[in-house]
């Protein structure tokens, strides 16, 4: 709010080419904070023993781990946002099932 309010809000006016180069400003110097304050390297966190393993669905290895971040997030999207229900069932179906965009687009897989 802060940020909003004392840096952005005055450059509503002018040209875009300048709020993108303060907003990326920006979170270039939020990253550097964060690196200052936790340092530059990730921490690995094991999962929890009940989400290892792997599952097989449709002849395809699956983490159990992302499955259930999935699963969270379905519950939690259409409690929060029951209008977009339909669009994240097809979504995880085409996830699921191995769907690529770019195949119907004629571009060759990866």
């Amino acid at each position: 709010m802060v940020v909003e309010r004392g840096i952005l809000r005055p450059l509503f006016g002018r040209e875009e080419g300048a709020f993108l180069l303060v907003t990326f400003g920006l979170a270039l110097m939020l990253t550097d904070v964060m690196r200052l304050g936790w340092g530059p390297y990730p921490l690995n966190v094991p999962a929890a023993p009940m989400l290892k393993g792997i599952v097989w669905l449709a002849g395809e290895p699956y983490p159990v781990y992302r499955l259930f971040l999935i699963a969270t997030l379905r519950v939690f999207g259409d409690y929060y946002f029951p209008e977009m229900a339909m669009a994240s069932q097809f979504l995880l179906m085409a996830l699921v099932l191995g769907f690529r965009p770019g195949g119907l687009l004629g571009k060759a897989e990866i």
